[in-house]
């Protein structure tokens, strides 16, 4: 390889030293197929344009390699007997590390250089070039391999400053629908009928950007218009469904601190009337499955700027990652045309996830796992946030004359269409047809955003703050400005590159963006404190009295809209649902070994560790982590969830529970949300949280908005949730749908099992017992009622047979075991709930997180399979000292089961069989599933 001095680019390449196989992508490679490969070495290439020799020399082994654990190549590669491979980015890519070394060497030799990044292969063996590079080596949906020593090329990203006009006069509803397809506005006919209506009355045509404008306004992802529609259901007619039932809860339970609701990027709760926290899950479905690891970088990115965006700016103090993906064993053969392999999805979410949360400094303190068939072609990516701000910065509101100022990134054509595209259904072909709506997020770039806001709202410099999401400045400008009117200027919005369209700058949903109203006489300290965080801030308008949308382009304007049009003007859905029929033979029952059994739910990818994902995280940074991911002496098993500090000097400190329960929501979705709920709140209380004061969260991801069975399920989860809310106590503070996960092949269209995800916080009280067994002598008990039913169970799943009946949950008697284990966490010295696979399994993992055994007797009174598997509701195992007064119990139903062992075994015994594990065996089979 030689240094290209034409065109002043140069080249560097660097390898780890003695270049060590990479056994990541060697395994990959085995995995996808290609086993005729004998090594494979990964490497950097770095193009740099703008330093002379001398510079670059002074400047590379402390930029572009590390003389310790790297070797440089300047002008050759290292001799090498086998293939070559050159990966780069995709024109308009967003390429985060050469953003960050053109920061670095602007400051360092005070002018302009431009870097590109490239990745290089070095293989050996027999393969398969086009397979290696597709399924291995990049994803094409923003890489390409080019030929080895080329230069960058520019251009093919390069549009004119054009705005076009729409003729929709006179057009058909199939006509419309067709323009609607073409420009991928995820519009129903009804829609845009009404949008020919509107301009009807105006007298003119639409611009490419007031279409879009109003398409991504009016989307699913943003408007919630399916939920907020009119349901069909049987004989009834629900209006707006939301309305009807989750806030309905929320405002029949009016609790006094919860101070913002159902109106903000985020629910907020006020702790002690000074300090307030806030909470939001979001969802990046369709983009995960087309990017893993941009997807889930950008799901949290947007949402701690949710957060940001919260009130008049919140700090992010917490992460939180759930992910449902198929099988990641699956083999390749199986999986339908157009899908990525959900072992390279799961470990493209997981990385996507790490990179971003600890480069800003936020702890991923609490997630899970599901893994299910129904995933295989939808996965599911969501990624939650907790923040801090004091009470008297949780309301904001512009008035005119503030300036609309933009913070952050630069704006390219990253993430098009982002709002719109997550209403489609995926296909095939969705990764050629959706490569725009990708984005790659800069988590640099995030960080300094985060301190420059916060800055700003401690100096009282802002009348409101919200981040450019879905629908970039299109949704952030025209939601600040929805009662009072916005004029923007988008010459003044900062490009990545020249000539991109005025639509694209508008709509572009690049990364790392704030929109503040600033008034004028504070402009001056916003840009000071900006320039001392080194991010780009520049005014790009002012928000107006006349109750519209106008956007020029130069002297042009090419947007010129109503705001109430803009915000209230989408028909109302009108949707039709009805129950789902699914019969369920009670009399089945599983003839099963237990013992093997219980071997086979601990190495599920459900239950088995997720400890080679959560050791990828940083859980401890920024010094707050109470109760971590990893329980018990020997930190080898999960915690039930999570608690943090959120203020030192008021020792004020919070709990974090999750509920998700996929299994049941094939059978029955009204007891899906009620467990859901129920187990989240379970899982708050091990972690110290108070269930009195918790607030809960809500994640709809669900299948086809046109499916009237999945309607339904909807209906009957929405209603679940306003029954467990009313029966806790417990108001929801905010939420989010994703619907329409489908996925078309061969004519049909298959959607994901029934998702919810229960998010629940709470205040924490005093330090809460261990998820682990404590103390050798101890006695175990289970509070709760007697489990009954297999159905919708981990070990349903694994016999791959129906197990007949479903647990039931009875809500007032859910609600005395939580509140009475609550009040009584002092006197436990060790607690777990039962959730997946059951008793058997929650006491092994108690088991291996202490290294203590157990000896356990089953009640003669108890099905062994039932009292073993079972995943019946409002049960928790509890140990106390032999000396421990047992009063402590009444008012419940208690069970006393056995006692912890000093000695490493599970011992299960009951009248008709005994059992006993080695908890070594248990661990290995609890520890088989690391990919």
């Amino acid at each position: 390889m030689s240094v290209h001095i034409r065109d002043q680019w140069k080249r560097i390449a660097n390898f780890k030293k003695n270049l060590p196989s990479n056994r990541e992508l060697f395994e990959s490679a085995k995995f996808s197929g290609e086993k005729g490969i004998s090594d494979i070495v990964e490497g950097k290439i770095y193009l740099i344009k703008g330093l002379t020799g001398a510079e670059l020399d002074e400047i590379k082994s402390a930029v572009f390699y590390n003389f310790l654990t790297e070797d440089i190549f300047e002008d050759a590669l290292p001799v090498w007997e086998g293939e070559i491979i050159e990966i780069a980015y995709l024109p308009g890519v967003m390429d985060p590390v050469a953003v960050t070394l053109e920061k670095i060497l602007g400051d360092c030799f005070r002018k302009d250089t431009e870097i590109q990044t490239r990745k290089l292969f070095l293989i050996k063996g027999d393969f398969d070039r086009t397979n290696i590079i597709k399924r291995v080596l990049s994803n094409p949906i923003i890489e390409e391999e080019v030929p080895v020593g080329t230069l960058p090329e520019r251009g093919s990203y390069f549009h004119n400053p054009v705005v076009n006009r729409f003729n929709i006069e006179d057009r058909t509803s199939k006509e419309l629908l067709e323009i609607s397809r073409s420009m991928t506005l995820s519009l129903s006919s009804d829609e845009m009928i009404e949008i020919q209506k509107y301009f009807s009355v105006l007298r003119r045509l639409p611009t490419d950007a007031e279409l879009e404008t109003i398409a991504q306004t009016w989307s699913e992802h943003c408007v919630h218009k399916t939920l907020r529609g009119l349901f069909h259901f049987e004989s009834e007619i629900i209006d707006d469904l939301l309305k009807s039932t989750i806030v309905k809860a929320t405002r029949e339970i009016a609790r006094k601190d919860c101070v913002s609701v159902f109106k903000d990027n985020a629910g907020i709760v006020s702790v002690d009337g000074d300090t307030a926290y806030c909470v939001k899950v979001e969802t990046h479905n369709h983009p995960s499955a087309l990017e893993p690891y941009g997807g889930a970088g950008t799901g949290l990115g947007g949402v701690v700027r949710d957060i940001l965006g919260t009130g008049l700016g919140a700090k992010p103090v917490a992460g939180i990652d759930v992910f449902c993906t198929g099988n990641p064993d699956a083999g390749y053969s199986s999986l339908p045309e157009g899908t990525m392999h959900p072992r390279r999805i799961l470990n493209g979410v997981v990385s996507g996830v790490r990179d971003y949360g600890n480069r800003i400094g936020v702890p991923t303190v609490s997630g899970a796992l599901v893994v299910d068939d129904g995933f295989l072609r939808n996965p599911l990516v969501f990624a939650g946030c907790i923040g801090v701000l004091p009470v008297k910065a949780a309301n904001k509101k512009v008035s005119p004359g503030d300036r609309i100022v933009l913070v952050g990134g630069k704006t390219g054509r990253d993430g098009l269409h982002g709002a719109t595209f997550s209403s489609v259904t995926l296909d095939s072909e969705s990764e050629k047809k959706s490569q725009g709506s990708v984005q790659i997020g800069n988590p640099i770039e995030e960080k300094k955003i985060i301190e420059a806001v916060i800055r700003i709202r401690e100096e009282n410099l802002l009348n409101a703050v919200t981040d450019c999401g879905a629908g970039g400045l299109s949704s952030a400008v025209g939601e600040m400005g929805a009662e009072t009117g916005a004029i923007a200027r988008l010459e003044n919005v900062p490009l990545k590159y020249e000539y991109i369209s005025p639509w694209e700058i508008w709509l572009s949903e690049s990364q790392e963006r704030m929109v503040l109203a600033v008034p004028l006489e504070n402009i001056d300290r916003v840009f000071e404190i900006c320039d001392e965080e080194q991010t780009n801030v520049s005014v790009i308008g002012e928000f107006s009295e006349t109750c519209k949308l106008e956007v020029y382009y130069y002297e042009e304007k090419i947007i010129d809209l109503d705001m109430k049009f803009l915000h209230e003007g989408v028909p109302r859905r009108h949707i039709k649902a009805r129950e789902k029929q699914i019969p369920i033979d009670r009399s089945v029952r599983m003839e099963t070994d237990p013992e093997k059994a219980l071997i086979d739910l601990l190495s599920m990818p459900d239950i088995a560790s997720k400890d080679w994902i959560i050791r990828q995280y940083d859980h401890q940074v920024q010094g707050k982590t109470v109760t971590g991911p990893f329980s018990g002496e020997k930190q080898k098993s999960h915690s039930d969830g999570a608690s943090f500090f959120i203020d030192y000097s008021k020792k004020n400190c919070l709990a974090v529970g999750l509920g998700i329960n996929v299994n049941i929501g094939k059978y029955n979705c009204y007891k899906m949300a009620l467990f859901s709920v129920e187990e989240a709140l379970r899982n708050l209380v091990c972690s110290g949280g108070d269930p009195s004061r918790a607030v809960l969260l809500d994640n709809f991801s669900w299948g086809s908005s046109d499916d009237p069975e999945a309607m339904g399920d909807l209906v009957s989860a929405c209603k679940a949730c306003h029954d467990a809310s009313m029966n806790y106590g417990t108001p929801f503070i905010s939420g989010k749908d994703s619907l329409n996960n489908t996925f078309k092949s061969d004519g049909k269209s298959v959607s994901i099992p029934p998702t919810l995800l229960i998010t629940c916080v709470s205040v924490k009280g005093d330090l809460s017992p261990l998820n682990s067994f404590y103390c050798p002598g101890d006695r175990i008990y289970v509070l709760g009622p007697e489990p009954k039913g297999l159905g919708g169970s981990c070990f349903e799943k694994r016999a791959r047979v129906q197990c007949g009946l479903l647990p039931e949950i009875d809500l007032k008697t859910s609600k005395d075991v939580i509140w009475k284990v609550f009040s009584n966490l002092d006197s436990f010295s060790s607690i777990h709930d039962v959730s997946e696979g059951g008793l058997a399994v929650s006491l092994a993992e108690m088991a291996i997180g202490s290294g203590f055994g157990a000896a356990i007797v089953k009640p003669s009174d108890q099905d062994l399979l039932d009292f073993m598997f079972s995943e019946s509701p409002s049960r928790f195992v509890v140990t106390v000292s032999e000396k421990a007064d047992v009063d402590i119990f009444k008012g419940v139903v208690c069970t006393e089961i056995g006692k912890v062992l000093e000695e490493p075994i599970l011992e299960i015994s009951s009248d008709k069989k005994n059992m006993t594990y080695d908890i070594s065996k248990l661990e290995e089979a609890y520890f088989s599933k690391r990919l």
